[in-house]
């Protein structure tokens, strides 16, 4: 199940908090078939409402929500014909990317940043072709034993002759866990990755404000998290054998000319990416001049020493 670090909410109890506390600017339901609307699942009521679409109306469009407007397409055949035209039916950051929310207006953090899951063809086609090297069938042979053993352990924890709420203990529990193996996340810190993604995926950021500060500060935990852990994934890697070589100076000039090549895209159909990256190179630019004689002349010190 979902579980907080210590001193840090969930989301859905920011989300219900906000909700008591501010009754008038929830606007009711336009309309039945108004799925962007968390109790919809909280309280279980979409078996009902889906069934109703699927026999009334597949393919519907609802307007004038709290989320904007949006279509609602509720059966398996359309669902893959729209899946299979990205050219026409697009996923991509710079098209509104795969939530319904729009995006708050007149934010300057909120700047649409390019992202595996929100891509479209040919962009998401290499990445793809990156990570599936990591699920092939002989890689999962190898997993195999330390994911039989976790869903073992999950099922035989269920409790016998008692109700029980499944997505809490199995759904959520057993794709963290196979998350955390795939990741090579530290299992005890699997919990976590739920903790992140029900902040990450609120779509609720765009109206509240106690959302979107939540989402940030759970975004910086995960950096600090992983920050935290990358020692200890480098000595693994060595003790596995992997050769650890520092990027010459043609690959670091390569790359740093992609990533102005990039940068420079973005600020072109972006004019708020475009303020936000102009300063922070500006701001970039001061602090290099600053770690020369500060930073680095230390950090490099240090790292000549035995500790």
């Amino acid at each position: 199940m979902t579980t907080a670090p210590p001193s840090r909410p969930l989301a859905a109890d920011v989300i219900e908090a906000w909700q008591r506390a501010n009754p008038q600017s929830v606007p009711p339901a336009v309309s039945r078939w108004e799925v962007g609307r968390m109790e919809v699942f909280n309280d279980n009521l979409w078996p009902e409402i889906f069934r109703d679409m699927r026999a009334q109306a597949p393919i519907n469009k609802v307007c004038g929500t709290i989320l904007g407007d949006y279509w609602n397409v509720s059966t398996h055949k359309a669902v893959q014909y729209i899946e299979s035209l990205p050219e026409l039916f697009s996923s991509s950051y710079e098209h509104g990317g795969v939530s319904i929310a729009e995006p708050p207006k007149g934010v300057e953090h909120n700047v649409r940043l390019p992202m595996f899951i929100a891509m479209d063809r040919p962009d998401h086609t290499p990445r793809r072709r990156t990570v599936a090297n990591a699920v092939t069938p002989a890689e999962m042979v190898k997993l195999q034993g330390e994911i039989r053993e976790r869903t073992g352990r999950v099922l035989d924890g269920l409790p016998v002759g008692e109700q029980f709420d499944w997505v809490s203990r199995v759904s959520v529990d057993l794709t963290t866990s196979m998350l955390a193996i795939l990741f090579d996340f530290p299992r005890a810190d699997a919990h976590l990755l739920a903790y992140w993604s029900d902040w990450f995926t609120a779509i609720e950021a765009g109206h509240i404000p106690e959302v979107m500060e939540g989402r940030l500060a759970a975004a910086r935990d995960m950096t600090a998290k992983y920050d935290a852990q990358n020692p200890a994934a480098l000595r693994r890697l060595v003790a596995a054998g992997t050769k650890l070589r520092g990027f010459s100076k043609e690959i670091m000039d390569a790359g740093y000319k992609a990533s102005m090549e990039v940068f420079a895209a973005h600020e072109a159909k972006s004019p708020e990416f475009r303020k936000i990256h102009q300063d922070m190179r500006a701001f970039q630019r001061d602090q290099v001049l600053w770690s020369k004689f500060s930073e680095w002349r230390f950090d490099s010190y240090i790292a000549g020493l035995k500790l």
